[in-house]
């Protein structure tokens, strides 16, 4: 399995925060034995971090209506230009995504199919924060850029499109994609209820460190770090909080 990092900005270059979070986990990944070479960061300006080089890409690929969507249009263009190796399964997750335990590709139990997509468990869309996917997901790819440049609204681009795909248009072979256990990319909202369903140790964590919003029951590191919640469960690993203490996220 290869791991997947993608940021492309009008300012070809990381803001501090977000320079912070790759880090951190490119730092993470080879902690939980990640190769560096099996470590692919791709962005649209030059970077390196730990001998992990970044991988460029054309400007053209962020998208101004929602810049998370942009790794839909990343990942096709990989896929075009056959930058990506075939009979891999690569995993793409956000820098607010953290690998909390190890994870084996055999354990995913995808088969043949070409995309695994992990549920926000409490609405219908498929969070695209984390996901896998085969060289042989590029026509979806293709299909899925489109879909995304050809709208005029904003919102979760992604996440709305390949939902449609799915479930409306059906644009994608049953056979072809599964949905993953929540543990796969446990968000921040309703963590007690997707906490039920997760298998244990949660796999990733997905939370932006240092946001707050009125749904909130609190602060979300006290959330997944110090076991606030409705589960008094501490989510994060020791070595995930370690990690965190020592880039001052505490």
């Amino acid at each position: 399995m290869k791991l997947l990092f993608i940021y492309v900005s009008p300012n070809k270059k990381f803001d501090d925060e977000t320079e912070k979070l790759c880090r951190l986990q490119i730092d993470n990944s080879i902690l939980h034995c990640w190769k560096r070479e099996d470590i692919f960061l791709v962005t649209n300006f030059k970077y390196e971090y730990r001998e992990v080089v970044s991988t460029l890409v054309p400007d053209s690929l962020f998208y101004p209506l929602e810049s998370p969507s942009s790794k839909t249009l990343v990942i096709e263009f990989l896929l075009r230009r056959e930058m990506l190796k075939d009979g891999e399964l690569y995993w793409y997750h956000d820098f607010d995504a953290y690998q909390n335990a190890c994870i084996d590709e055999f354990e995913l139990e995808m088969g043949g199919c070409d995309l695994g997509l992990t549920p926000y468990g409490y609405k219908p869309e498929w969070n695209c924060g984390s996901l896998f996917f085969r060289t042989t997901a590029k026509d979806i790819f293709a299909i899925w850029a489109k879909r995304v440049l050809d709208r005029i609204r904003r919102g979760r681009a992604d996440e709305q499109e390949i939902r449609k795909m799915i479930r409306k248009d059906n644009q994608v072979a049953p056979n072809r994609w599964k949905e993953l256990n929540v543990t796969y990319n446990f968000t921040m909202r309703y963590t007690w209820r997707n906490y039920l369903n997760a298998i244990k140790p949660l796999r990733i964590l997905h939370f932006h460190p240092y946001y707050h919003d009125h749904l909130l029951p609190d602060t979300l590191l006290n959330i997944f770090m110090y076991g606030k919640n409705r589960s008094k469960v501490v989510y994060m690993s020791n070595g995930l909080i370690n990690l965190f203490h020592q880039y001052g996220i505490r």
